[in-house]
């Protein structure tokens, strides 16, 4: 004896055979298409580690996740603007996008060796050593892009 499977529409009323598969299909698909938005995330970097290091007595350091770089010039949105003393370190969380700007200038009245390291997640971007004139500085600019998002 054959059994008869029925399948449901919206309404909770027996619907036409076959529709319960595109139904599943069609979720199917929106389940792979969430599923590779999610593993894209999943690369996206998450952190910004600054390490400062060097024999400057005061550098001043500028930080921003938000900046406009256009025809070779760079505006910064909201940057945070500290007086630190080496040794430094500083995690900041990156949002989306993941763009993060560091600039370290020696306040130090006279030259002063000042290292500048920058790991985006676990890699290193940056790793820079130099010997630092008073108001000389050491910048670094990172951007990651994101599909769909400019």
């Amino acid at each position: 004896m054959a059994q008869e499977h029925l399948t449901y529409g919206k309404s909770g009323s027996p619907g036409r055979p076959g529709h319960g598969r595109r139904i599943f299909l069609s979720l199917s698909v929106a389940g792979l298409v969430w599923g590779c938005d999610t593993s894209t995330d999943l690369r996206r970097p998450r952190h910004a580690h600054v390490h400062l290091s060097g024999v400057a007595s005061r550098v001043e350091m500028t930080t921003a996740q938000r900046f406009l770089l256009t025809a070779g010039t760079l505006q910064l949105i909201e940057p945070a603007v500290d007086t630190v003393a080496p040794p430094f370190a500083r995690t900041y969380p990156l949002g989306a996008p993941a763009r993060f700007y560091v600039q370290t200038r020696n306040l130090h009245p006279s030259p002063a060796v000042v290292r500048l390291r920058v790991r985006i997640d676990e890699r290193t971007w940056y790793d820079e050593e130099r010997l630092l004139a008073p108001g000389e500085m050491l910048e670094f600019l990172y951007r990651y892009d994101e599909p769909g998002i400019r």
